[in-house]
């Protein structure tokens, strides 16, 4: 007759089993493979669509003198005022 050495019940009653049970870290290891599947997809698309990521995002140059008079034409509203910081190369724009 075989008899198994390391069974449930062992495990039961042994008063030295102090293995820590802690249910948080399901969790964790749950939320660290949702990030890695997320970064998998996009990834993915990122390769599927041929996304250039070296490309940088400016913004949409405005031709607001049409007739080329010297002066803004009337379609265009005030609504602030633009500031240009030299050293950086930035605009900021101040409503009133």
């Amino acid at each position: 007759m075989i008899r198994r050495k390391h069974t449930i019940g062992l495990r039961r009653d042994n008063p030295f089993n102090d293995e820590d049970v802690n249910p948080n870290s399901y969790i964790t290891n749950l939320a660290d493979c949702m990030l890695v599947v997320m970064l998998g997809l996009l990834v993915a698309l990122v390769a599927r669509y041929h996304v250039n990521l070296d490309q940088q995002i400016t913004g949409v140059q405005v031709n607001m003198d049409q007739n080329q008079d010297g002066v803004v034409d009337d379609n265009y509203r005030a609504t602030g005022t633009v500031y240009y910081d030299e050293n950086t190369g930035t605009y900021y724009m101040v409503s009133e």
